[in-house]
């Protein structure tokens, strides 16, 4: 972060502003008589469909559990993720693709943005 006001009578302060300390968790909040703050590293930048699904929360991996996809027509179907066992993103969302929905862009084809 870099402080581009060009003003020296303070430090560069960066606080929470949340409820979920999201600055401390970037690796962000200071107190510093400096112009830039780095964060440093902010670890997963990139998903992709081999990221394993153990990376996330703290390396505590997605929490086992069900839940439902409803398309812009209506039609739902559901994904157990219990009875999956996936391990990485990908898995769901394979799972996802084979509950034959559609109307679901960017899920159908890999690598797709959605809309």
């Amino acid at each position: 972060m870099t402080d581009t006001t060009g003003a020296s009578v303070s430090n560069l302060i960066v606080a929470n502003g949340d409820a979920t300390n999201s600055a401390t968790k970037l690796g962000l909040a200071a107190n510093v008589a400096a112009d830039t703050i780095d964060s440093g590293n902010l670890d997963r930048q990139t998903v992709s469909l081999a990221t394993a699904l153990s990376t996330y929360n703290g390396g505590q991996g997605v929490a086992k559990g069900t839940f439902k996809i409803t398309n812009s027509l209506g039609a739902t179907g559901t994904v157990n993720l219990t009875t999956l066992k996936p391990t990485t993103v990908g898995d769901i969302i394979e799972a996802i693709n084979g509950l034959s929905l559609t109307s679901l862009p960017g899920l159908m084809t890999p690598g797709t943005a959605s809309s």
